[in-house]
């Protein structure tokens, strides 16, 4: 019987200079993390201690909400960690002369950087899971106990829910989003009881509707149905039709917000408000940016390689300062580009990746100018 053997297939393995330089970029990037942590919670403890001092709020109650709000905090650090970490150990390395010493021995910068990308990665997919995962709900809790702390009162109902209105004859309606500026509601479901009797009396459903005017409670429905349950069953569909509800500022509550909600629950949405023709281009903005996000820790890893070749030999307080400097750079950006996405002036797909396109731009130019 004749065998065959295929070669094996081997993977190099990391090299003593990669986990050298990967040890000293984790160990930096951890102790940078801590550090901006601890000044997260020390801030927040200063802002929340007056309601801890007054008596409106409990240790307990405090300490739950540091708890609570620590992913948020940890979201944001982790690509602000890596930048400095990279930062500080090229910086290191090319003061010590050590990146002279690697260059000599014919290994080039973009070898001696690849276990910085594989870390700036790694805190990539770290990022990507905290938003999918741990912060919809840490978020939601931390939401709820600051107003609490902070004597507010707790949203009526979170992004996630259909929300629900009592009338002032009683009824009670249940719909899905109301449009401030367009003064438009979203399946809407009406429940009218007998006036003498804990009986329900109609359902009706409106696919959509929109006020009349601003101060009255006419709106003209679309798409609806009604049900009579009391005193003959009798069912009704139409097209459109003038019904009275409650005033458009009964149903103006809380405008939702997507840090409360993880990238699956933010998609679920945005598809039920565009099926029901709102504009929903803050909201995809906020959807792409869920994705766009984490990939920011990469990229701060890519520029933070030749930046840090050039300006290594001026210190390592000198890396922690140029880290932050990017950083806030890179959060103008988003926030820039997020309102001009929001105001339907650019794609939002566009507005949620182009801070990662101009800096991964700097980053590319910086890297084949250096030398290497």
């Amino acid at each position: 019987m004749l065998v065959i053997r295929l070669p094996r297939l081997s993977l190099p393995g990391p090299t003593i200079l990669d986990r050298y330089v990967a040890r000293t970029s984790a160990r930096t990037t951890l102790v940078a993390g801590g550090i901006l942590l601890g000044l997260f919670h020390v801030a927040s403890f200063i802002d929340l201690s007056d309601k801890l001092f007054k008596g409106q709020a409990t240790g307990g109650m405090i300490a739950s909400l540091l708890w609570y709000s620590t992913p948020q905090y940890v979201y944001y650090i982790i690509p602000i960690a890596v930048l400095i970490g990279t930062l500080v150990t090229i910086g290191a390395i090319t003061r010590t002369s050590e990146l002279v010493v690697m260059k000599a021995c014919g290994i080039s910068l973009y070898r001696v950087a690849a276990p910085l990308l594989v870390l700036g990665l790694a805190g990539s997919a770290c990022v990507f899971a905290l938003d999918e995962r741990v912060l919809a709900f840490a978020n939601r809790r931390a939401d709820a106990l600051n107003n609490t702390v902070r004597g507010r009162q707790p949203r009526s109902a979170d992004s996630l829910n259909r929300r629900w209105l009592v009338g002032r004859d009683g009824s009670i309606y249940n719909y899905v989003y109301f449009d401030r500026d367009a003064g438009a509601l979203n399946g809407v479901s009406i429940y009218e009881f007998e006036q003498d009797a804990p009986r329900l009396a109609r359902v009706a459903f409106l696919g959509y509707a929109t006020q009349v005017d601003a101060e009255d409670a006419d709106w003209d429905g679309r798409e609806g149905w009604i049900r009579q349950m009391a005193p003959h069953a009798a069912f009704e569909r139409f097209e459109t039709r003038r019904l009275r509800l409650e005033p458009g500022a009964s149903f103006a509550g809380e405008e939702p917000d997507a840090e409360l909600m993880s990238y699956s629950e933010l998609r679920e949405y945005v598809t039920n408000l565009r099926a029901g023709g709102f504009d929903v281009a803050p909201y995809v903005v906020a959807l792409h940016r869920k994705l766009a996000f984490p990939f920011v820790t990469l990229v701060m890893a890519l520029i933070a390689v030749p930046f840090a070749v050039t300006t290594g030999k001026r210190g390592t307080l000198y890396g922690i300062g140029a880290g932050l400097i990017l950083s806030v750079v890179y959060w103008m950006l988003i926030s820039l580009f997020a309102a001009i996405g929001s105001a339907g002036l650019l794609a939002p797909l566009l507005a949620a990746w182009a801070p990662n396109v101009l800096f991964a731009i700097i980053a590319l130019y910086l890297t084949l100018t250096v030398r290497t």
